[in-house]
C-alpha cells in the first residue's frame, strides 16, 4: 500500500489563551521539524525518513516515510514569541499563547 501523504495524529488542549498541541512524531528527528505561526495559524512541517541501509528486501512496509504538514487554526492571533517546543518519546509538545 502506497500513501502520498501522512498527517501525524494530534491532540489540542487550551485553558483561556494558553494552548498545548501534541503531535505523535515517532521516528522523526527534531532536526526535521519546522514550527511556524502566522496570524492565527500554527503550521508544523517535517520529514520522517527511513534510515535503513544495506541489502534488505522489503517484506512488509506499514510505517510511512514521507514529508508531512499539519496546520491548526486558533480562534485568535498567536503570540509567536510565546511558542516553546519539547520533543521526547516520539511526542512533540508545542506550548503557545494567543493574543
Amino acid at each position: 500500500m502506497f500513501h502520498t501523504s501522512w498527517q501525524p495524529p494530534a491532540d489540542v488542549y487550551h485553558a483561556g489563551t494558553q494552548w498545548l498541541i501534541k503531535l505523535e512524531l515517532a521516528g522523526v528527528s527534531p532536526k526535521e521539524v519546522d514550527v511556524r505561526a502566522q496570524g492565527n495559524e500554527l503550521v508544523v512541517r517535517g520529514h520522517r525518513r527511513d534510515l535503513l541501509q544495506g541489502g534488505f528486501i522489503v517484506q512488509r512496509m506499514e510505517i510511512l516515510y514521507t514529508r508531512f504538514m499539519r496546520s491548526f487554526s486558533l480562534p485568535a492571533e498567536i503570540d509567536a514569541d510565546s511558542i516553546t517546543c519539547e520533543y521526547s518519546d516520539g511526542i512533540l509538545r508545542i506550548w503557545l499563547k494567543t493574543l
